[in-house]
């Protein structure tokens, strides 16, 4: 079974159509990630529903598009065994954040996804992902 494994970076990239975004999956692709994402896409938001003020319909769109990419995703959530093996040594320094996401990554491998990519768009995770064995999508 193949996915690909999202971060927030990617999704955030896609919503908000940015330059340099990654060119979405085809169809029918199989895309997995943390709940983090859901939590880390919310937040970023809700603090430009802060910076934004009047601009509500825009915002109202964003997160239209979000509710239906996070629809579509599957997710594994942040357990104790997760916990656990972020707060073991990988084989690169990470974020916190990032340890999440690449335990969740190998909580996926090890759960029967034997073909994971990874789309995202910060260096370091992108190192320590390799370095776990975990293909990298480089645009």
């Amino acid at each position: 079974m193949s996915a690909i494994y999202l971060d927030s970076s990617v999704l955030l990239r896609w919503l908000f159509q940015e330059e340099g975004a990654f060119h979405p999956p085809p169809p029918g692709a199989r895309l997995v990630s943390s709940r983090l994402l859901v939590a880390e896409t919310h937040r970023v938001l809700d603090r430009m529903g802060f910076a934004q003020g009047k601009q509500r319909a825009k915002l109202s769109r964003y997160s239209s598009a979000l509710h239906q990419w996070l629809e579509y995703l599957a997710y594994l959530p942040i357990s104790e065994e997760l916990n656990q093996r972020t707060s073991l040594p990988f084989r690169s320094p990470l974020s916190t954040l990032d340890g999440i996401h690449l335990a969740t990554a190998l909580a996926f491998q090890s759960k029967g996804v034997k073909d994971l990519l990874l789309m995202n768009h910060d260096s370091e995770l992108a190192e320590a992902a390799r370095s776990e064995g975990i293909s990298v999508y480089s645009g």
